[in-house]
């Protein structure tokens, strides 16, 4: 225990740390005759029982000693101080309003300060208008302010005013055990410095939020409890900065100091939302400044490219609507998806949207954002930019530890899309550290940390954020990291929440956030009072993110009984020995709009499944018959997307105790779509029978048609049927709901391929240019064309099969030196040409077999 923590508890016990110091003596000599009188020193513990100190004790008695010439009055309380018109200049209280009620310290008449008010606890003003000070050092106390918490006072003065304290003077507050009732609260630095305060919970002390509604000027406005660093002032970004940079130049330092928060907000959208509000971002904290150069250097180093400021002006030269437009006058690259473009003139002058894509010089505008309002009109100028604007801020660094609880009554009435009521709202901080602290029945938020620096949330329990509505709309969550860098959550707990812990952003985006070892579990009611599913519609989720989720990772959790146990929209995500148990109605984790993400020991247990069982003998009379999951994983497509579904996707060493479906699903609105790099291994997979609606299991299966490419299977996937129904089985989904496309393929593992080819037309597959000697072999896959070829074994530029069986092993296929296009071989032939040292190498298929073919190759090389 900490020697400043010692202090404060024998404070709270056996007397106030204010006694120690002795009562100075009166002026001008006449001792007080007023209220106060003397009495033995007795003081109130955190529980409210009274303990004296014995005048037995002679260190107690030297403690509450004081000097001969000084006043000794000892039973005043603060009315008896507020009352007093007489001249001495410090004065001992006994008790805020009663003796022991935990008041008790010395006052100090301050006779060169006319103008602070009265605060209940640390300043007193008297009938003279004189301002009495407590003396005290290290900690604060809340029974300075107010009573114990009884459950029906309003304390929301006394909370406000003690905590505000404490920031100011960057010290903990100490809570004595109750039910402490009150509206809202809120405490900042009051002035441009950075502040320091801890919250400590002596027994259990119970926050009730008695508000009656949220406040709805907008989705940011309502708290319970808002605890934030204070907001210095905007500059701008003066030289453009590179990924990984550990510093920038602004136009402006004055102010800032070590220790501050630069947030860089660029005007670019991320591209894994697409929703027309994320926007790049990053939350730093200043090393160092070098006022003279402007130069500020960062404790972290940038995860992108901010520019400085990217302009360019354009017009409109054709256009078919809002959403799209052809323009001359911009370069238009890669780098300007997602960019922002605002109109100067013409009927949407002013108005601003995101570019989602473009196709030559015609720009789209779509994702979830709405079109241009009036169809742009030839001549109609336009900016296109991608700039960074800079926020400094004094962050404060707020600790909460002890048994705290932070509640308001359930919400079940509301109104759908009202807003919801927040919780614990903390902003522009720097190592936060929230412990213990439970959080129960705000519907939007119960807890939530924003725009700031490596915070971390330890063994939280938050309950019945339920703002959820329309069965999926909806925000509700228990614990949210909101444009953070480098947050943890440990050991958090949520139950009954629409989702349990979310990582979002808008303005910034949340950097490498790390969930661990946390719990979700479903269960409750909405926000209007529905059931959350599978006993109502509203649809639920465990743990997971929104688009500015980047580089997060999920290692050790287990979500329970959730409509989506794990929700995925960010980029880089990783997924660890996470576990899913009970209802899932369909994947157990999903990756929408999102990339590159890597699920690696995932086990779901439906947990009424006994495998092994045969379903003869278990599953006749299935109790629970449509809430297993469907699959372990399902990638939701979006024609908006963009190349994010070409980021590699991992899924290995995971195990599915029983799904009904698939390992990997693949779903979402438009067919045709690609995706693209799907890395799968090891995983283990038990098929239920039960509700597999046409008795068919795929280990990636596709709902309507998609496209899939490069899928490297690692080995090791199995799949293991319960014995019911006779089903059907296939490791891919090739050809019931997916089509490759003529002239594509798509790579079934290291060396399996398997393409779609119209007569006369040829594609070329990669090899690698260090390769001489390759061993090929080709068969039909619908078996009903008349070509095959059974270990050729093909050198580099050469057209000569080298198998001892060459003259048996081939039927119409023939082999070439040369590129082909289509048209370069025989007529009725299948040609292959291996040329590994064409350009970047490539082994060459045609088909002039007079008919649309499916084949099948394999490719064995030795990689160089």
């Amino acid at each position: 225990m900490s020697k400043t923590l010692f202090s404060t508890l024998f404070a709270l016990f056996y007397g106030e740390k204010a006694l120690a110091n002795p009562i100075v003596g009166k002026e001008g000599g006449a001792q007080n005759k007023g209220a106060l009188t003397s009495a033995n020193s007795q003081d109130v513990d955190v529980a409210g029982k009274n303990t004296s100190v014995g005048h037995g004790d002679e260190a107690s008695r030297e403690k509450l000693s004081y000097p001969e010439e000084s006043t000794r009055v000892r039973e005043g309380n603060y009315a008896n101080i507020r009352a007093y018109s007489g001249s001495e200049n410090r004065i001992y209280c006994n008790g805020r309003v009663i003796d022991r009620d935990g008041g008790a310290g010395v006052f100090v008449r301050d006779d060169t300060d006319t103008i602070t008010d009265d605060n209940g606890g640390t300043v007193l003003v008297d009938v003279k208008g004189r301002r009495w000070k407590r003396v005290y050092e290290g900690d604060v106390l809340l029974l300075w302010f107010c009573s114990h918490g009884d459950g029906v006072t309003d304390y929301t003065l006394p909370l406000q005013v003690a905590s505000q304290l404490a920031v100011d003077e960057s010290r903990r507050l100490v809570f004595g055990q109750g039910t402490y009732n009150y509206t809202a609260i809120e405490i900042k630095s009051s002035t441009k410095t950075q502040s320091v305060t801890e919250w400590i919970a002596i027994g259990k002390v119970n926050l009730v939020s008695t508000k009656t509604h949220p406040n709805a000027n907008n989705y940011d406005a309502d708290y319970a409890i808002r605890v934030s660093g204070v907001f210095l002032k905007k500059v701008k970004l003066v030289i453009d900065v590179s990924r990984n940079a550990d510093a920038v130049i602004l136009s402006d330092t004055t102010g800032i100091e070590v220790g501050d928060l630069v947030c860089l907000q660029t005007s670019r959208l991320i591209q894994t939302d697409n929703r027309g509000q994320a926007r790049e971002g990053q939350v730093c904290k200043v090393h160092s400044i070098n006022h003279d150069k402007r130069l500020v250097r960062l404790f972290n180093t940038l995860r992108y490219a901010a520019p400085a400021s990217a302009k360019q002006t354009g017009v409109v030269v054709g256009a078919t609507s809002g959403a799209s437009f052809t323009v001359s006058g911009v370069n238009l690259t890669r780098a300007n998806a997602n960019v922002r473009i605002t109109f100067t003139s013409g009927a949407n002058s002013g108005k601003s949207r995101y570019i989602s894509g473009f196709s030559g010089n015609t720009l789209k505008i779509g994702g979830r954002q709405s079109a241009f309002p009036n169809t742009p009109m030839v001549g109609d100028s336009f900016i296109m930019e991608w700039a960074t604007m800079v926020t400094i801020a004094k962050p404060i660094t707020f600790r909460m530890s002890g048994e705290f609880v932070i509640s308001r009554a359930l919400t079940s009435n509301a109104i759908a899309g009202a807003t919801g009521f927040r919780g614990l709202d903390v902003i522009f901080s720097v190592d936060t550290l929230i412990e213990g602290a439970t959080i129960n029945g705000f519907s939007d938020t119960c807890l939530r940390i924003r725009g700031s620096y490596q915070p971390t949330l330890r063994n939280i329990t938050a309950t019945d954020a339920n703002r959820g509505y329309n069965v999926f709309d909806g925000t509700g969550y228990g614990i949210s990291i909101n444009q953070c860098f480098g947050a943890t959550v440990d050991n958090a707990k949520t139950y009954r929440c629409r989702r349990g812990i979310d990582i979002i952003g808008t303005q910034m985006i949340s950097w490498e956030t790390q969930i661990i070892n946390c719990t979700a579990s479903g269960g409750g009611v909405d926000y209007q009072g529905n059931a959350f599913w599978p006993v109502g519609t509203t649809q639920n989720s465990g743990i997971g993110s929104h688009g500015a989720g980047y580089s997060s990772s999920y290692t050790n959790c287990l979500v329970v009984d959730c409509w989506l146990p794990y929700a995925f929209r960010g980029l880089r995500e990783t997924l660890k020995d996470c576990r899913v148990n009970g209802n899932v109605a369909r994947c157990c984790a999903r990756l929408t709009y999102g990339g590159a993400l890597t699920i690696d020991g995932l086990i779901y247990d439906d947990t009424f499944s006994e495998i092994g069982v045969n379903y003869a003998d278990s599953y006749n009379e299935d109790p629970k018959p449509d809430l297993r999951a469907i699959g372990l994983l399902e990638l939701f497509c979006g024609i908006d997307d963009g190349y994010i579904r070409s980021l590699p996707v991992t899924i290995k060493n995971c195990i599915g105790k029983k799904v009904t479906l698939g390992c990997i699903i693949a779903s979402g609105k438009g067919d045709d779509l690609t995706l693209e790099n799907l890395i799968l291994g090891g995983n283990v997979v038990y098929v239920s029978s039960e509700n597999t609606r046409n008795n068919e299991f795929s280990f990636i299966r596709c709902e309507d048609r998609k496209i899939l490419k490069n899928i490297s299977d690692l080995g090791g996937n199995r799949f293991y049927l319960d014995g019911g129904s006779e089903n059907q089985f296939s490791m891919y989904d090739l050809f019931s709901s997916q089509i490759i496309p003529a002239g594509k393929y798509v790579r079934l593992g290291e060396n399996k391929l398997f393409a779609t080819l119209d007569d006369d037309q040829a594609l070329r597959i990669p090899i690698s240019t260090k390769t001489k000697t390759a061993i090929v072999s080709v068969i039909d896959h619908d078996h009903n064309s008349k070509y095959k070829a059974i270990g050729m074994i093909l050198g580099a530029a050469s057209a000569t099969d080298s198998a001892p069986n060459s003259k048996e092993n081939k039927q119409n296929i023939e082999l070439s030196l040369i590129p082909l296009t289509g048209t370069t071989g025989t007529k009725g032939k299948f040609t292959i040409s291996f040329l590994p040292t064409d350009g970047a190498g490539y082994l060459y298929l045609e088909n002039r077999i007079g008919s649309v073919i499916r084949p099948c190759i394999f490719i064995e090389t030795v990689q160089f």
